[in-house]
């Protein structure tokens, strides 16, 4: 969804686009998970949020926000 953002951006003549829930169908991938990641991707494109790119930590987060509702911090020791 992120290259059809880009391509949307760079083309301003588009008035409008239809995007079905990438990677839903074939792909079996939850609705919410495609919902959020195109979210991110339309935050990142249009509005230039950078999100997780502070550090690894903040990458592992958001990457894991992608796919669930919670994170485990994986930067902390064992115990």
């Amino acid at each position: 969804s992120k290259a059809i953002f880009r391509v949307l951006l760079q083309n301003p003549k588009i008035a409008s686009v239809g995007i079905t829930g990438l990677g839903t169908g074939v792909g079996q991938m939850n609705e919410v998970v495609a919902a959020r990641q195109m979210y991110t991707a339309y935050e990142e494109v249009f509005n230039d949020i950078k999100l997780g790119r502070e550090n690894f930590h903040e990458a592992q987060k958001l990457h894991q926000l992608l796919y669930q509702d919670f994170y485990t911090d994986l930067q902390l020791p064992n115990q």
